[in-house]
C-alpha cells in the first residue's frame, strides 16, 4: 500500500478570455553571410587536411594505420540543435564533448541587433569536440562547400544541422594546447587576478609538467 499523498490547495478557478499571440523567443545573433564563412573558414579547415596528412606521414614508417585521428573542436556562436545527430551521420566523427562557454564580446561576423542596429550585447560561446580521420574532414568541407555556394540546399536526412552549425562557426580548428589551458580554467583565473592587481601586481603561479 503506498503512503498518502498530500492535498494540493487550488484556488477559486477563474473564467477570462484566451491567451492570443505567440510567445516571443530571443533571436539568435547576426551571422556572416555563406561567402564570409567560405573566406573566413576555407583556410581553416585547409589547416586540417594538413595536420590529417601530416599524422598519416608520421605513421606511415611505424604502423599499417591509413587514417589518423584528431580532435577537432568547433568554435560557435551559440548552440546548435541536434548537433549530435548530425556528426554521427558522417563517417568517421564521433561527439566527445560539449562545453558552455563564457560569452564573449560581439565582432563585426557576429553580434545581436536591435531595430536594425548592432548593440553590445555579448555572444553566447559553445564547444563542440568531435573526433574525426581524413575521411570525415574530407566530408565535412565537401558538404560546407556546398552550402557555402547554395545556402539553401538540402543536405541528407539527419545532416540539416550542419547548416546551422556552417552559419554559427566563428572556428574550427584542431584540439591544442590553448585548449588545453581553458579546460583548465586558468586563463580565467588569471584574467580575474589581473583585475585585482592591475597590470603591475604580482601574483604567485603554480605549474606542473605532469
Amino acid at each position: 500500500m503506498t503512503e498518502p499523498r498530500p492535498l494540493l490547495a487550488f484556488a477559486p478557478a477563474v473564467i477570462g478570455p484566451i491567451p492570443t499571440g505567440t510567445r516571443r523567443f530571443k533571436p539568435g545573433p547576426r551571422t556572416p553571410t555563406a561567402a564570409r564563412q567560405g573566406q573566413r573558414l576555407t583556410p581553416q579547415f585547409a589547416a586540417l587536411r594538413e595536420a590529417l596528412t601530416a599524422g598519416r606521414a608520421q605513421t606511415a614508417d611505424v604502423t599499417a594505420e591509413p587514417d589518423p585521428e584528431l580532435v577537432v573542436v568547433f568554435d560557435v556562436a551559440g548552440t546548435v540543435d541536434r548537433f549530435v545527430h548530425a556528426v554521427a551521420g558522417i563517417k568517421g566523427l564521433e561527439l566527445l564533448a560539449e562545453l558552455d562557454e563564457d560569452a564573449i564580446e560581439p565582432d563585426e561576423d557576429f553580434y545581436y541587433e536591435t531595430d536594425g542596429e548592432a548593440t553590445g550585447a555579448a555572444v553566447p560561446e559553445t564547444l563542440y569536440m568531435v573526433m574525426s580521420n581524413a575521411q570525415a574532414v574530407t566530408e565535412l568541407v565537401r558538404l560546407f562547400e556546398l552550402w557555402q555556394a547554395n545556402p539553401d540546399i538540402t543536405f541528407e536526412r539527419g545532416l540539416g544541422p550542419l547548416k546551422q552549425a556552417f552559419r554559427l562557426l566563428r572556428a574550427v580548428h584542431r584540439w591544442g594546447p590553448a585548449d588545453r589551458v581553458r579546460e583548465t580554467g586558468l586563463l580565467q583565473a588569471w584574467t580575474e587576478d589581473v583585475a585585482v592587481v592591475g597590470g603591475q601586481g604580482f601574483t604567485r603561479v603554480e605549474m606542473s609538467n605532469a
